[in-house]
């Protein structure tokens, strides 16, 4: 898995000599060469490419992290897309956990983490963290539908 990431990687990353490679192999981009040699779509493409520049071992191109390795693919997707704290949210994610749960996680991370506050409490996992964290849904739209975002007591 991590050779086909690492496939991917460079040859979006190693500028015009990849570049004119691909044309010459008669396609438009890496999108097209990706879609045509492993049947992947432009996303997966580039959710690929995220997770090996992201997740690859620096010493050993060709592995994954030792933290990150035991997570399938579409967690390590998810992975990608935490904008904050990454290596915290790391450290709560167990391979156990779903892609939903990833995702929710993910989710309130992202938007505790973007309106400046810390998440509230201690927690050891991402289930945990949603606990914790979470707003109930009635709560949730109430708070948002008024455009308030989170109030102060609950962000924090």
């Amino acid at each position: 898995m991590v050779q086909l990431y690492c496939t991917l990687t460079f040859l979006h990353k190693r500028g015009i000599s990849c570049i004119l490679k691909i044309k010459e192999l008669g396609y438009e981009n890496i999108s097209d060469c990706a879609e045509d040699l492993f049947g992947f779509k432009k996303t997966m493409t580039y959710d690929l490419i995220g997770i090996y520049n992201d997740f690859h071992e620096r010493q050993a191109p060709l592995q994954l992290q030792k933290n990150v390795e035991s997570f399938s693919q579409s967690q390590l997707i998810v992975l990608t897309k935490v904008n904050w704290c990454r290596d915290s949210f790391i450290d709560l994610a167990q391979p156990e956990d779903t892609v939903e749960t990833f995702r929710k996680a993910k989710n309130l991370w992202n938007k505790i983490y973007n309106k400046g506050c810390s998440p509230k409490g201690n927690y050891t996992t991402l289930r945990e963290f949603l606990e914790i964290n979470e707003i109930p849904k009635k709560e949730y739209l109430e708070i948002y539908t008024m455009g308030e975002g989170l109030p102060d007591d609950e962000a924090k």
